[in-house]
């Protein structure tokens, strides 16, 4: 008896060592880029943190586009842990190793060779673009967690036909659909590759979960679609056109020959097949319909590419060392280029730049209302002031609208329309190393007659 309980008690350490170890692979990277990394945030990562403040009336800037996953997770950790962005980034980059947890449970469960587990598992944790976002205040790591999440109880559910496993599946893959628009693909293939028989259950399931968000855009929005409808027409509205060779370049090197398993559909199984049907119609979706090709829209399809990579490497006979040659180049190529988008964006971003040269300005001149191109949402989020965006051409009318105390201006950053700054007097111009520009302007009066010939 007392060997049966040391055999499962060492089974037990075991496994829970393997795992830990995992999370370590995962976490720790993640953590020593937060303590590194630029000091200044990206736009987006403001707008998020704004928005989630305006949810517990901490402040009066939301962008109503922006789906609510992350914003009601932020407002929570700013309620217990005030703005300590450092925290922030820890607790997302928590809930990202756990998902890469359960990523290598599912090669662990059903594609039984511990070693290519392992390696198919580093390929996900040093990928560049995950290497990049992974610790930002972002919605695309915490899409792709969830739906790592539903993707692993997708198999228990396939294998086992256990109900409280597709119950797991539609909660997490709902989650992933709030935390980012495209993710939703995955419960529109579940349902369409589940047995008739299921196919209710699972409506149900996804009624229920979804309800609490279609509730909220009816008490906010009065529309139960009202976020999806924005962030879908905000978001091809404001794309600008980049060649198909950009996102070309940007798959090879962040991806590179792990889109080869999407050329292998003959070795996919059936429990694989909607997973390769998803990972298929998104990557088309990012090359014919998204116009501005960011790298970071891989992050979607990550999860599933290693997936179907792992599942096809051991498939086709005497191809073996091929593929995982080609996987690991890939791997080692995309980490590079993740490591040296850190290292420039540090550069760039170390405290000198623009924006942290604006925000120390206005500080120090007790600033109030600002209106600017390029940083109103910085000065917002850091000063606790009125910031708002020279969003029009129009520049007296904005004057007359906010009536702020300076106008900050990028030539070469942010919104660039054709400006006029006629009758302000610049007070302070700035070039940081990178070559980023940044006028501040003092607001003067207008006479009438100045402020016909400016709207003119």
């Amino acid at each position: 008896m007392y060997s049966l309980v040391r055999y499962f008690k060492n089974i037990f350490n075991e496994e829970v060592s393997r795992y830990f170890l995992i999370f370590l692979l995962a976490f720790v990277p993640q953590l020593i880029i937060i303590f590194t990394e630029s000091p200044i945030l990206l736009w987006e990562e403001n707008i998020h943190l704004a928005t989630a403040k305006k949810f517990i009336e901490a402040d009066n800037y939301s962008e109503g586009f922006q789906f609510s996953i992350l914003e009601w997770i932020l407002a929570s950790l700013i309620v217990i842990f005030g703005d300590n962005i450092t925290i922030i980034k820890i607790v997302l980059i928590l809930i990202y190793s756990i998902s890469v947890i359960f990523l290598f449970k599912i090669f662990e469960e059903y594609y039984k060779d511990s070693w290519k587990n392992s390696l198919f598992t580093f390929f996900y944790v040093v990928n560049g673009i995950n290497l990049f976002w992974a610790s930002r205040i972002c919605s695309d790591v915490l899409g792709a967690s969830f739906l790592i999440l539903s993707l692993y109880f997708y198999y228990r559910y396939y294998y086992k036909r256990e109900d409280k496993d597709l119950v797991c599946s539609t909660f997490f893959g709902v989650l992933s659909f709030l935390a980012k628009l495209y993710y939703g693909l995955w419960l529109v293939i579940l349902l369409m590759t589940l047995e008739n028989r299921v196919k209710v259950r699972f409506l149900m399931y996804l009624l229920i979960f979804v309800f609490p968000w279609l509730l909220y855009n009816i008490i906010y929005y009065e529309s139960p679609l009202r976020v999806l409808i924005n962030q879908y027409n905000i978001t091809f509205s404001w794309q600008h056109s980049e060649s198909i060779l950009r996102f070309i370049n940007n798959l090879l090197v962040y991806i590179g020959f792990i889109t080869v398993s999407l050329l292998l559909y003959t070795k996919i199984n059936a429990v694989e097949r909607p997973i390769y049907f998803y990972t298929l119609i998104l990557l088309v979706y990012f090359t014919v319909f998204v116009e501005f090709n960011n790298p970071r829209h891989f992050i979607a399809i990550l999860p599933t590419l290693i997936i179907l990579a792992r599942a096809t490497v051991d498939r086709i006979p005497g191809t073996l060392l091929i593929l995982l040659l080609a996987y690991t180049f890939s791997a080692g190529q995309s980490a590079l280029k993740g490591i040296n988008d850190i290292i420039q964006y540090r550069f760039c971003w170390d405290g000198t730049d623009i924006i942290s040269f604006a925000i120390n300005y206005l500080r120090n001149h007790n600033a109030s209302v600002v209106l600017s191109n390029c940083c109103w949402i910085w000065i917002r989020n850091t000063l606790g002031i009125e910031s708002y965006a020279l969003w029009s051409e129009n520049v007296s009318y904005l004057i007359q609208l906010y009536k702020p105390d300076y106008i900050v201006y990028s030539p070469n950053y942010g919104i660039l329309l054709n400006y006029s700054f006629k009758n302000l007097e610049e007070v302070v111009e700035y070039e940081d190393v990178c070559g980023l520009k940044v006028i501040i302007y003092s607001r003067k009066p207008l006479s009438p007659q100045n402020y016909l010939e400016n709207k003119q």
